[in-house]
């Protein structure tokens, strides 16, 4: 990554970043995802589900000298079974991209001027969208999708999805809840509930830390 595109990168806590020559996957990147993604967050003994994808195959890139002493045990889902037996296929990520699809569409209806395809808008839309999905509103609805792809024997309902919580059906003209501001509601946040503009959520970046 140079050294401009660096001085200038929006960084949110919840977000790793790096990039690739190709633009594309590569070997080398799913260690680094390994290690700066996957190894700090887990106990000392992990199970891991990934698709088949070769990158991600290599034996050496799970063994315990390489995951600083942790027990992590990689199953590899079968070929074009992903959208049967990986989580966040069969459900979660509906509903992330459901989300995503909200805020994309109230920019083009409103015409708002600002160009969502540029690098830090995106890097901020995914910060945002994983924030609010991490609310603890949305702790069952995660749960389901384990228990949809059959990992989990214990169905989470009744739950709440993403459009029950952050975008509720509005029969009336909705304002901003924030002092002083009238522009129209695009969102109700996952953890406080207050209704909030698209500038007043994703300009100003409402996070939850």
């Amino acid at each position: 990554m140079g050294e401009t595109v660096k001085k200038n990168l929006f960084e949110p806590s919840n977000v790793i970043i790096t990039c690739s020559s190709s633009g594309k996957l590569t070997s080398s990147l799913v260690t680094y995802w390994r290690d700066n993604c996957l190894l700090p967050y887990i106990g000392k003994k992990c199970l891991l589900l990934s698709d088949s994808w070769s990158g991600q195959n290599d034996a050496s890139i799970y063994d315990k000298v390489n995951c600083k002493n942790k027990h992590l045990t990689r199953i590899q889902i079968p070929q074009k079974t992903t959208n049967e037996l990986q989580p966040l296929d069969v459900y979660y990520n509906r509903q992330m991209k459901n989300f995503i699809k909200k805020i994309y569409s109230r920019v083009n209806l409103d015409e708002i001027p600002i160009h969502m395809h540029e690098r830090n808008n995106i890097i901020k839309i995914v910060s945002l969208v994983h924030n609010q999905l991490s609310a603890p509103v949305f702790c069952k609805m995660i749960r389901y999708s384990w228990f949809a792809s059959g990992l989990s024997k214990t169905d989470p309902s009744p739950f709440y999805n993403v459009n029950e919580v952050c975008f509720p059906p509005i029969t009336s003209y909705e304002e901003c809840s924030v002092d002083d501001c009238d522009e129209a509601v695009l969102i109700t946040c996952a953890f406080c509930s207050k209704k909030l503009c698209f500038h007043d959520f994703f300009v100003d970046y409402h996070f939850h830390g």
